[in-house]
């Protein structure tokens, strides 16, 4: 909404008038499929009633085609400076990004700021007209799902067009995406793609471990089980740091504990009972990253850029990613965890 609101101040500022307010057909969230020869172009549009949005869609031979094909159903052509997420079918991913990428990077008008995401298990347009029919018809953007993600916080520059494009782009480590997909009626953040160069090669399911290992993660939330129970953890303020020693990569990951949920009636009067929280946590977390190392060397893509690390700082160096030794070493504290958290006898 605050993206509309300055929008309608900047073309007000410019002299514009009511109608040519009324005509401005904005996207807000794009989608991008294909079917055989032809990409399907899916755009969420806010109309001239205020945080009202509509559901469009064209078909092309190029994604130009498409938009042209769309614009045929609007008053005034697609308007994608403000746009704010894009959604991009798993089987175009497979076939290569180079033609998207190439689309958004000729298009001067468009600000590249927006996030990226694929679709998994759905196509794009069924992510998008899910997102219009959960919403209503009122404005709304995946960003908000990606920003209130029940496990993981992101950073602002997570999985944002820039980003990948500055990855695919430099040498030594592979790009990933994150995916959406419809589960339960309900659409959530799923699987991370991963890339060799420009194309989809596989998915893993280690949202977690990948966040916290690449520093995209402002706080990830851990389930500890006990008695048939779980506790709700939080950790916040990760910080992951990368070292080498003789060939051998070490990861040193930090962050602060809090409880959320107690249901297993941890006690904090002790430095002994904070010590037990913090090993368990721990002993989750360091689950979660290796599982990301094993799934990365499964397919043999260098998702962090150990090898460049290693190769600068040994001087041609050239390692096979499946025979790197990586260590993760993880260090939490809580010593500011309140007392009004934890249970007490």
């Amino acid at each position: 909404m605050k993206k509309l609101i300055v929008i309608l101040l900047i073309l007000i500022l410019t002299g514009c008038d009511y109608k040519e307010l009324s005509d401005l057909s904005i996207g807000t969230v794009l989608g991008i499929d294909k079917k055989e020869d032809k990409y399907i172009v899916t755009a969420l549009i806010v109309s001239q009633n205020e945080g009202e949005t509509h559901l469009f869609e064209g078909q092309g031979t190029s994604i130009t085609a498409a938009i042209d094909n769309l614009n045929l159903n609007l008053t005034e052509n697609l308007y994608l400076n403000h746009l704010q997420s894009l959604v991009i079918e798993t089987n175009v991913a497979k076939e290569g990004m180079k033609n998207i990428l190439n689309y958004f990077l000729k298009n001067k008008e468009i600000d590249r700021d927006f996030y990226m995401f694929l679709a998994h298990n759905n196509s794009s347009s069924e992510i998008l007209k899910h997102l219009l029919d959960k919403s209503n018809g009122n404005y709304n953007s995946i960003t908000n799902i990606f920003k209130t993600h029940d496990e993981i916080k992101y950073t602002d520059n997570s999985n944002s067009f820039s980003s990948f494009l500055n990855t695919i782009l430099k040498d030594g480590i592979e790009p990933t995406l994150n995916s959406l997909t419809i589960k339960n009626n309900t659409l959530i953040i799923s699987d991370i793609g991963v890339f060799k160069k420009d194309k989809l090669i596989e998915y893993i399911d280690s949202n977690i471990g990948y966040a916290s290992l690449n520093s995209t993660a402002k706080q990830v939330t851990l389930n500890i089980p006990c008695q048939n129970k779980n506790t709700v953890l939080v950790i916040e303020n990760i910080k992951t740091t990368t070292k080498t020693h003789n060939k051998h990569i070490i990861n040193n990951i930090s962050g602060n504990i809090k409880l959320k949920e107690n249901n297993c009636k941890f006690k904090t009067r002790t430095d002994e009972e904070k010590k037990k929280i913090e090993n368990l946590t721990s002993l989750e977390l360091e689950k979660l990253v290796d599982k990301t190392i094993k799934q990365s060397k499964k397919i043999n893509s260098d998702i962090f850029g150990y090898k460049e690390f290693l190769y600068k700082n040994y001087e041609n160096t050239d390692i096979n990613y499946n025979d790197l030794k990586i260590t993760n070493k993880i260090k939490l504290s809580t010593k500011n965890i309140e007392s009004s958290d934890a249970y007490h006898e």
